[in-house]
């Protein structure tokens, strides 16, 4: 007789099997602290976002939702990003993913969240297409290896073996960025474990985008830097006292690889690219030791991440082997695409940097 499966909202008692299975599934283990940030004392929902999929009494799957404001203009949104996506195995290809999305659907129609966005891998993106959500655009990242043979340990792709030729090239950077840093007569910067709230938006409040984007208020930033499972560090460029730009970085060991991310930078209007780009080469003299460092080039440009020893991962070697970032969305509402104000399909709409990523 063929598995019944019960598709509910998750409960209290599901969390010991929840962080199980994603175990299971992802191969690394995250902890009630973890759950707790993410979904529990998240300052944007009243309850928790997740839908399971159970047999028998035993969890089997889940579709979960990472809450965060969302501001275009002058309104802020409430938008659900959805997340640690997982079928355990024996009970893949069994409609679980569509049931467990469609009663998410159902329930959050009839007002906030206004809309979902996310970065689906390539293997779930087909179903989020199928399910209603729309390519928004494409963003390459861009990956220096410090340490080719930490990447070859800790990956299980082809990736690993380019490593030590693109590692290579990425060391050549880090030797000239921090030569650069080391004779540069650059002004005053700060550096400070996690994230100083009040000064990030302060800067971030003389610059506001018109685009889509987390809104860098003191409550988002205290709580979105809380996350147990990354260690931040915030350097700030003060070069007449006043703070005029900061950029954050953040830090995770997983399966024996450290990486560093450029997770998110405000320089406050009129300050030069070459001023901006200090806080870049500060962040590189103090991760000279992590295996992996990671940017975006919404924060710097390519021409400077390739300076320094970046290599994207839209064109050979890396998109061999990697898969680009995709932005999909999808509108909660009846009004449709245009209910938020500015089209959620427009790629021109987006200013996200790694903040809006529920993994960083």
């Amino acid at each position: 007789m063929a598995e019944q499966y019960e598709v509910r909202p998750f409960c209290a008692a599901d969390l010991e099997a929840y962080l199980d299975r994603y175990e299971e599934v992802f191969g690394k283990r995250v902890d009630e602290a973890w759950f707790d940030w993410k979904y529990r004392t998240n300052p944007y929902v009243d309850h928790v976002p997740i839908y399971v999929a159970t047999t028998g009494g035993e969890l089997v799957g889940a579709r979960s939702f990472f809450a965060l404001p969302i501001r275009s203009g002058q309104r802020t949104h409430l938008a659900f990003q959805p997340c640690d996506t997982f079928v355990a195995s024996g009970h893949r290809r069994r409609g679980l993913f569509t049931r467990m999305t469609n009663r998410a659907l159902e329930r959050y129609r009839a007002g906030e969240p206004e809309f979902c966005f996310n970065f689906p891998n390539a293997k779930s993106l087909p179903g989020n297409l199928q399910l209603g959500w729309r390519v928004v655009r494409e963003q390459e990242l861009y990956y220096r290896i410090q340490e080719p043979s930490a990447l070859v340990d800790a990956d299980g792709s082809g990736l690993g073996d380019l490593a030590v030729t693109v590692g290579s090239r990425s060391a050549d950077g880090v030797l000239r960025a921090c030569d650069s840093l080391a004779g540069a007569d650059h002004p005053p910067i700060e550096r400070y474990d996690g994230v100083p709230a009040d000064q990030f938006a302060s800067l971030y409040r003389h610059q506001v985008p018109d685009a889509f984007h987390a809104p860098r208020t003191d409550r988002f930033l205290e709580w979105r830097y809380d996350n147990p499972r990354t260690a931040y560090e915030t350097f700030v460029l003060r070069p007449d006292g006043d703070p005029v730009a900061a950029i954050v970085v953040g830090r995770r060991t997983e399966n024996g690889l450290t990486t560093a991310k450029l997770v998110d930078g405000v320089p406050r209007a009129g300050v030069p690219p070459d001023r901006f780009e200090v806080l870049l080469d500060a962040a590189l003299e103090r991760s000279r030791e992590v295996d992996l460092v990671v940017a975006r080039s919404t924060l710097f440009s390519p021409a400077s991440l390739l300076r320094r020893g970046f290599v994207p991962d839209d064109r050979p070697p890396l998109s061999l082997v990697t898969e680009t970032t995709t932005l999909v969305a999808r509108p909660l509402t009846d009004e449709g695409w245009r209910a938020t104000g500015p089209a959620l399909d427009e790629p021109s709409n987006w200013a996200t940097t790694y903040v809006e990523r529920d993994t960083v």
